[in-house]
């Protein structure tokens, strides 16, 4: 792998860290705090569930809307990307 290569991961990598940081940030505390629970700790939604006192079906639904809008986020950001990276190459835009 060439070293410009490396360069553009990583300068990837932490512009898409960046951007999860600011959302995060933004990110109601309660579905920030079941996400972290969830893929830094490593636990299940059940057990989740019973730290907030809520049904694992309420939980769920905290994550997923989580989830949805993280991807949201970054659909929108790759789609800018995308757009500026075309207006460079001077494509068409589609119709």
């Amino acid at each position: 792998m060439s070293q410009l290569h490396d360069k553009r991961t990583n300068m990837d990598r932490t512009d898409i860290l960046e951007l999860l940081a600011q959302y995060l940030a933004q990110m109601p505390a309660v579905q920030k705090k079941v996400l972290a629970m969830y893929y830094h700790e490593d636990m299940s939604l059940s057990d989740i569930a019973t730290c907030f006192g809520l049904t694992e079906s309420r939980i769920r639904q905290i994550h997923r809307q989580g989830v949805v809008s993280l991807r949201e986020i970054f659909v929108t950001h790759l789609r800018v990307r995308l757009s500026s990276f075309e207006d460079v190459l001077d494509l068409p835009s589609e119709a």
